[in-house]
């Protein structure tokens, strides 16, 4: 007998191979099955027998429990039952962009997720779309911009599967170049095209610009560079010629005088005056009068019978004589000229003449003025309150290295009254209303003894006549009443009507740090930039500041600007006051008194019931806290190089000390970012303002003008985050950045005013 020990389902099929029997055939064993243990395997939920050959990851007879008096027949006995989840499945349907999912919630709160099924993306056309070299499955979702399987054709037997016919010869673009030139105004580039029709354009060259010539063109009244590009009729810096000696000017023009052939002539002499506008005579000469009283020259003069000056009854005067001017033709001639006689109130007894009180260093060194003395042991000189003063008194002042104290007394040896504090180098201030003046002379600082001889001081007293107010042609400055420093400035349209049935609209001009109103038109202003002057008057400014101003001879708009005309000519009333603001930095005062000024304007003119804002610099503080305040009564604001976080101006080292003064904080401390959220949060005008216009349901739009190379006011902490503020408040908003050519423009840049621009704002809000 054969015995065959077999341990494998290999071996087995190894030892069949050698006795001649097919393994393929249903003898072999493994064929016929692997071997299974008679034992049970189990786990918590099913049964199997396990394979015991060497495949021992085969199974069979698998399946679940099932229990028979607590135990089922591979052994396992019946668990206690378990809580069986019942999960309810809420299905959330994939998108384009987004998976899709199944939650399955039990009611014992137990959850998953799961049934991920992916997102379904765009959905494609099953249909081919193709041009010429490609073909792709366009969306047919909402984004029809996406396409999926592109690719070049492949042709199988003269056609693509796309159904693109596969054409005789594919065409290899050959493009030619043609270069377009730059021109004066537009710009370059090169057109590439091919022969099958397929074109683009690269290669772009900026525009060149008009070119002029360096040589002068000119004729008899101007000057100018002429263009030799081809826009012939086109110049630049074309001025008037402007002559030096022999009537040469510097761009080579030589003027020709022309003169009259009439004659021209005066009392004693003759000559031909000039044609050409020049202040020149040709053949001057004295006359010779004839015995009929004509002169032999035939110019045409002949002497009158003898002329009697006519004088005037009125006194005219300056600071030193009165005389009775002439007002026949010989208005150089005077009679009755003496000096004047003052009376111990300084008046001149004969003319009326007020002379102005001086004091001067010469008058301290003498022993003082109006019993003025050197206080032992002390620091000052004193000018006893002894002079009464009415309202438009003007005290002139040049204190050289001294400091001057005004006080303003209800009566003398009265210790009530204004004062109005330490002034030093030169200038002037304007009472505004009857006192007894006091002044108070100190060395420079105040901080040692003084010498009345060694004194070099000047102050000139204007006497005024009584109560301020005046009228300057289209613009009203007065005192209105109102909190604080109450002077404002009212520019009334041409034609104004107080009694119109349509009542005027008006824009209140706003800068936080205020303006020193003195009563005078080049005063009623919000800001010095671009305001109208004479050409004399902007001579006296500084040489760095002479070219903030435009030079104009017409006097009615002088001390305006191109703003206030842009919006007289609208047909509106352009006003401001001082009262709120002198250095409050947008605290409860200052946006107290704009609403007060506001309700003047509301009760004294013609107009509409609501206004219009300008903020300048630390005015967008006043402006927008004022809104925060007044509500749907402004509405539209223009803020320019806005200041609109004083925490951050604060700690950028701007101002501390007007900030600290406005809102009471501790002089002597460093604050931290935190200590100024707390003392200064509510009063942030980027945050509170706005935040508090959105909370009451309205805020107005706003138009904001800035520069990134502001270096005052920056941006980055003012005008940008408020735009962002803005935005997400929902409130309608423009911004506009003036140095987006990247050229420096900094704080009061003249870029920043737009005349037309903002009326058309404020007509369109």
């Amino acid at each position: 007998m054969l015995v065959i020990s077999l341990s494998s389902c290999d071996v087995i099929e190894g030892v069949l191979g050698n006795l001649g029997i097919n393994p393929d055939n249903g003898d072999d064993p493994c064929k016929r099955g692997h071997s299974y243990s008679e034992e049970w395997s189990h786990n918590e939920t099913h049964h199997w027998h396990a394979a015991d050959c060497e495949h021992t990851d085969e199974i069979k007879d698998k399946a679940e429990h099932e229990y028979v008096d607590g135990a089922c027949i591979c052994g396992a006995e019946e668990p206690e039952a378990p809580h069986v989840h019942d999960y309810d499945a809420e299905v959330t349907e994939p998108t384009c962009l987004e998976d899709g999912y199944t939650t399955y919630t039990c009611s014992c709160g137990d959850s998953y997720i799961a049934d991920a099924t992916p997102k379904k993306g765009h959905s494609y056309s099953e249909e081919w779309s193709h041009n010429e070299t490609h073909h792709w499955h366009a969306a047919v979702c909402e984004h029809t911009d996406e396409i999926k399987d592109k690719a070049e054709h492949e042709y199988v037997d003269g056609a693509c599967i796309c159904g693109a016919e596969e054409p005789e010869v594919p065409h290899s673009h050959d493009y030619n170049a043609v270069v377009t030139e730059p021109t004066c105004l537009e710009g370059g580039y090169t057109t590439y095209t091919c022969s099958c029709g397929d074109s683009y354009i690269a290669d772009a060259t900026p525009k060149k610009g008009h070119s002029y010539s360096e040589e002068w063109s000119y004729d008899e009244t101007h000057h100018w560079h002429a263009a030799i590009c081809e826009h012939t009729e086109l110049s630049e810096d074309k001025a008037e010629h402007e002559y030096g000696e022999n009537y040469v000017c510097h761009c080579g023009y030589a003027h020709s005088h022309t003169f009259s052939d009439d004659w021209s002539f005066d009392e004693s002499k003759h000559w031909h005056a000039s044609t050409c506008g020049h202040d020149v005579r040709d053949s001057e000469s004295e006359h010779f009068i004839g015995a009929d009283g004509a002169c032999v020259s035939n110019c045409g003069y002949k002497q009158d019978a003898p002329h009697e000056h006519v004088f005037s009854t009125k006194w005219s005067h300056d600071e030193t004589y009165h005389w009775h001017a002439a007002i026949c033709e010989h208005t150089e001639l005077s009679e009755d000229k003496a000096e004047h006689t003052l009376n111990d109130g300084n008046v001149c007894t004969e003319c009326g003449y007020t002379k102005p009180i001086i004091i001067v260093s010469s008058d301290i060194a003498q022993g003082g003025w109006a019993y003025g003395t050197e206080k032992a042991n002390t620091k000052r000189i004193r000018v006893d309150r002894l002079i009464p003063v009415k309202a438009g008194t003007v005290i002139r002042y040049d204190m050289k290295d001294k400091e001057l104290y005004i006080d303003l007394a209800d009566g003398v040896g009265s210790s009530t009254g204004d004062r109005v504090g330490w002034l030093t180098g030169a200038g002037e201030y304007l009472v505004q209303r009857d006192a007894y003046l006091g002044l108070t002379i100190a060395a420079s600082g105040r901080g040692t003894a003084i010498n009345p001889s060694a004194f070099d001081c000047d102050i000139t007293i204007i006497p005024g006549s009584g109560e301020i107010e005046m009228t300057y042609e289209k613009v009203n400055i007065y005192k209105f009443g109102g909190k604080g420093n109450d002077w404002c400035f009212v520019y009334l349209p041409e034609g104004y009507d107080p009694d119109r049935a349509e009542p005027y609209p008006f824009v209140i001009a706003n800068h936080g740090n205020g303006w020193t109103m003195n009563g005078s038109a080049q005063k009623a202003n919000w800001t010095n930039v671009t305001m109208y002057m004479s050409a004399a008057e902007i001579a006296k400014q500084s040489a760095s500041s002479q070219s903030r101003y435009i030079a104009t001879e017409d006097e009615s708009l002088w001390y305006s600007n191109p703003t206030i005309e842009a919006f007289l000519a609208a047909g509106y009333i352009v006003c401001g006051a001082q009262n709120y603001g002198d250095n409050l930095y947008g605290n409860d005062d200052c946006t107290d008194a704009c609403v007060d000024f506001f309700n003047h304007m509301v009760e004294t003119y013609n107009v509409e019931g609501s206004c219009y804002m300008i903020g300048a610099s630390n005015g967008a503080m006043t402006t927008l806290g004022a809104v925060a305040k007044l509500g749907d009564k402004v509405k539209s604001i223009i803020l320019q190089y806005p200041l609109a976080t004083l925490i951050e101006h604060y700690l950028d080292g701007n101002h501390r000390d007007q900030i600290e003064a406005a809102y009471g904080l501790d002089t002597s401390k460093t604050y931290t970012k935190e200590e100024l959220v707390a003392a200064l949060g509510e009063y942030d005008v980027l945050h509170k303002n706005v935040a508090n216009g959105v909370k009451q349901g309205y805020f107005p739009s706003v138009k904001i003008y800035y520069s990134t190379t502001d270096t005052a006011t920056p941006s980055d902490v003012n005008a940008e985050p408020l735009m962002e503020l803005l935005a997400a408040s929902h409130i309608e908003y423009d911004g506009v950045r003036i140095d987006i050519d990247g050229t420096t423009k900094n704080h009061g840049h003249v870029d920043h005013f737009d005349p037309e621009a903002y009326v058309e704002w404020f007509e369109a809000h």
